[in-house]
């Protein structure tokens, strides 16, 4: 599926799901791997609801950064990829 926009780059998303669609040691995600997608940015991100001179967009991202990005990640078969194992 195809997204569009103006914030879209079409070559770059092209050469993203060419790159993904021939890796043959990606992950897949909900089994290998869990994002904790936090929650969503909304409303007016320059308002500083409570006065106190940091806006709701540095409050809302500073609480957003408290939870791990990942929520479950298989790092035994991570690690058992070539892709993302180290030489020793």
């Amino acid at each position: 599926m195809s997204k569009s926009g103006p914030w879209v780059n079409e070559k770059l998303s092209n050469i993203a799901q060419l790159l993904w669609d021939v890796d043959d040691n990606r992950l897949t995600r909900n089994l290998h791997y869990k994002i904790n997608l936090q929650r969503k940015i909304k409303g007016n991100l320059n308002k500083d609801s409570d006065g106190d001179g940091i806006s709701d967009l540095e409050e809302m991202f500073s609480s957003m950064t408290i939870s791990p990005l990942f929520e479950y990640l298989d790092v035994k078969t991570i690690m058992s990829r070539p892709t993302y194992r180290s030489k020793d």
